[in-house]
């Protein structure tokens, strides 16, 4: 693949798709044992076979870290 060295390197990189997911339904692209998850999500299936996605507790520090600095910087500045 050789290396990525700006933005424009992007698209030679494989990206998964939500058609990846279906097609490997329900835990065929998990990059960890079962036992690793502690949350899975899942759509609601509208157009088939819903989306599966698990998250370790890794993940979720992620996310509760990226969302309140999310949050922190959308909030108004107290008044000086």
């Amino acid at each position: 693949m050789g290396t990525i060295k700006g933005v424009d390197d992007l698209q030679r990189l494989p990206f998964t798709v939500k058609a990846d997911l279906r097609d490997q339904y329900p835990w065929g692209l998990f990059a960890v044992p079962q036992a690793e998850l502690a949350r899975i999500h899942a759509s609601s299936g509208t157009k088939g076979k819903p989306t599966v996605v698990g998250y370790t507790r890794g993940d979720l520090e992620i996310w509760r870290e990226v969302m309140a600095r999310s949050l922190a910087a959308g909030a108004p500045s107290p008044a000086s």
